[in-house]
């Protein structure tokens, strides 16, 4: 469903193979074991990463282009994208992870003999219902993140906590919640979008038909995220040079009811707020805005996915654009 659905948008969707655990339930696995496998499945991933751009330097088969990669997956596949995207030797890792790395290859694997002749870089991650070991991983200048995740989820939690088989705890984890906190942050400044399934216990889902409400949302808000937080600055800083500077901000809650703030780590000058709707219409318009901490109130807006627009007057700061949920 997911690779039919990206390739519809203009994305290339290439489905890869790597290693899961296969051993037995009972007794279960330790958490020495399953670290084990998620770094079996992160080097895989690399691997697949520095195939496509060894194809686009050679028989360019795929037809990619090797500047714009993005990883995601689902669950365990989400896990292995998140660690594949952030998880790097500038990291403080415990030493059981170390431990796991070294045993398979080192940071970048085992998998090929690509390593260190092609990069395994990615531009932006889609991370559904996944997890990090440490939320700390996310640094300044990695990735943009994109995350839906169900509030209650009993098998990777939400927050911090033990991910379960069966209703058994196997390892601690950090899940979405934790990580856009980590990218929220003032020393951080990655680039976020989380979509939180609230009140629901169930494990993604937003891709099931217990909730299939959410899955043209999720969908579509994981795209125009690629869209607006990978492409659009780059074009940006194309076509507007002098516009080289970042303002951190987070706007909240997700998903919005009735009001959404809009929260900037400065304001370096005045600014025009602009909220657009799915079909390219205006619904709202603030100028000469300067409060650090924006309250917008909505009006007779139906609900779904808009479009944040924040055009600061001084043109070295670029513009702030960010996908937002009304329920």
């Amino acid at each position: 469903m997911l690779r039919r659905y990206y390739a519809s948008r203009g994305f290339v969707a290439v489905t890869i193979d790597y290693r899961l655990y296969d051993g037995p339930l009972f007794p279960l696995p330790s958490a020495a074991t399953m670290t084990d496998v998620v770094i079996k499945a992160v080097g895989d991933m690399k691997a697949a990463v520095r195939h496509l751009r060894q194809d686009a330097a050679t028989t360019n088969t795929y037809r990619i282009d090797p500047n714009y990669i993005f990883v995601g997956g689902v669950s365990a596949g989400a896990i292995a994208a998140d660690h594949t995207a952030y998880l790097d030797s500038m990291d403080n890792v415990a030493s059981s992870e170390l431990t796991a790395i070294q045993a398979n290859g080192g940071w970048e694997g085992n998998s090929s003999s690509t390593a260190g002749v092609y990069s395994s870089s990615v531009q932006g991650v889609l991370n559904f219902s996944g997890a990090l070991r440490d939320a700390n991983y996310i640094n300044s200048g990695e990735a943009p993140l994109f995350s839906a995740h169900d509030d209650g989820d009993n098998v990777v939690p939400y927050d911090g906590d033990d991910a379960t088989i069966g209703g058994f705890p196997i390892i601690y984890v950090e899940g979405s919640q934790f990580m856009h906190r980590k990218a929220d942050s003032i020393q951080v400044g990655v680039p976020n979008f989380l979509i939180t399934i609230p009140n629901s216990g169930g494990h993604v889902s937003y891709f099931t038909s217990a909730a299939a409400q959410w899955r043209d949302t999720v969908t579509l808000a994981s795209s125009q995220f690629l869209h607006d937080e990978v492409l659009c600055p780059i074009v940006v800083s194309i076509t507007q040079p002098e516009a080289v500077q970042r303002v951190a901000a987070r706007f909240f809650p997700t998903p919005a009811v009735s009001n959404l703030v809009l929260d900037f780590e400065e304001v370096p000058s005045r600014y025009t707020v602009r909220i657009i709707d799915a079909v390219g219409r205006s619904v709202h318009e603030q100028a000469k805005v300067q409060e650090q901490r924006l309250g917008v109130s909505r009006g007779n807006w139906q609900a779904g996915l808009y479009q944040v627009q924040v055009l600061f007057e001084d043109g070295h700061y670029q513009p702030v654009q960010r996908g937002v949920i009304f329920r």
